[in-house]
Parts: C-alpha cells; sequence; structure tokens
C-alpha cells in the first residue's frame, strides 16, 4: 500500500496545480466578460454573489467534512450526510428565492431579484455536490477534483458565460455560466464517486 505522505504529497502538488491553473484560466475569462458586459452588469451579478455566498455559508452545517475526518465511513454515514446537506441547501435556496425581492429593494435594482433568485439554484446544486467533492478530498484524489473544478469552470464560462454574453444577454451570462458550472461539477463529482 502507497505511504499515506506520499500520496498526501501528490495530493498537495496536484491541488496547487489545478488553483494554479484555474486563477489563469479565470484571469483571462473575467477579462474578456468585464470587457464585453461592462461594469454595471458586473455589479448586478455580485450582488446576487455576495448574497449566495453568505447563504451558503449559513447553510454548511459542516456534515460532508466529517466525511473527511471519520476514520471509517459506512454507506449509512454517505447518505446522512448528502440528505442533510441537500436540505441545507434547499432551505438556503429558499431562503433566498423569497427574499430576493426584499434584498433588490434595498440595493435599489429589481434586476437583482432575479439573478438573486436564479443563483439560488446554485446554493442546491453546491449542496448536492458537497458530499462527492469532499469524499474525493478524503481519498486525496486532489488530481481528479482539481481537473473536474477546472473542466466545469471551463465549461461554465468558455461554453456558456462568453458565447451568451457575445449574444448580448447581460447578467444572464453570468449567472447561466455559474449554474453550469456548479451542475456540471455535481455531476462529474459524483460520477468519479460512483
Amino acid at each position: 500500500m502507497e505511504d499515506v505522505g506520499v500520496r498526501a504529497a501528490a495530493a498537495a502538488r496536484w491541488s496547487m496545480a489545478t488553483q494554479a491553473g484555474q486563477v489563469l484560466l479565470q484571469l483571462g475569462v473575467h477579462v474578456a466578460l468585464a470587457r464585453l458586459l461592462g461594469p454595471e452588469t458586473y455589479g448586478v451579478f455580485a450582488i446576487g454573489l455576495i448574497v449566495l455566498t453568505f447563504t451558503s455559508f449559513v447553510s454548511d452545517f459542516g456534515f460532508a467534512w466529517g466525511l473527511i475526518q471519520r476514520s471509517t465511513l459506512t454507506d449509512e454515514d454517505t447518505r446522512f450526510v448528502f440528505t442533510w446537506q441537500l436540505l441545507a441547501g434547499v432551505l438556503a435556496a429558499s431562503v433566498m428565492f423569497v427574499a430576493a425581492p426584499a434584498i433588490a429593494l434595498v440595493v435599489e435594482d429589481p434586476r437583482v431579484a432575479s439573478v438573486v433568485r436564479w443563483l439560488a439554484l446554485a446554493c442546491v446544486l453546491a449542496s448536492a455536490a458537497t458530499t462527492s467533492v469532499n469524499l474525493l478530498r478524503r481519498r486525496l484524489d486532489f488530481r481528479r477534483l482539481g481537473l473536474i473544478q477546472i473542466s466545469a469552470y471551463a465549461v461554465g464560462y468558455l461554453g456558456v458565460g462568453i458565447p451568451l454574453a457575445v449574444a448580448g444577454m447581460g447578467v444572464a451570462a453570468l449567472v447561466s455560466a455559474w449554474l453550469t458550472q456548479a451542475a456540471v461539477t455535481l455531476v462529474a463529482a459524483y460520477a468519479a464517486c460512483c
């Protein structure tokens, strides 16, 4: 059996390499999107993203991190974590959806309501993916996890976001890219764990 130290070192190298690759890809994509869409569109999306980030932080009860820390893991443990993470994601998404008009009122931009409501779906997708992502972390399979993250970003932003921005879809291009990235991550991480 391969030494855990060797596996951990390889995992760290893959994690750093894929993170660096993703940062470079993000830099190029966001420069292109900023030129295509302009700062006002990015501002509307950023407000939705702030709401999503806060809601995701609050809804993450840490169940999935327990998958990494347990010395032994059963199928029941995995199902329990998945169920609770998904329920937390659905609850958080529901709060986002209901609160969207009030958030738009506070920031005095009616476009924000639609962005927040669509990004609520991302909260559910991310919650559903958390179990699989953390199972890959538990296995120290950062190579596969990093490649999934880079591929999901590329599909979302290069395959969906930029073409929609070129087509004049405005903030919908950014929201669609984010949702596509989340959906691809969910499907690919789940497939990698099965």
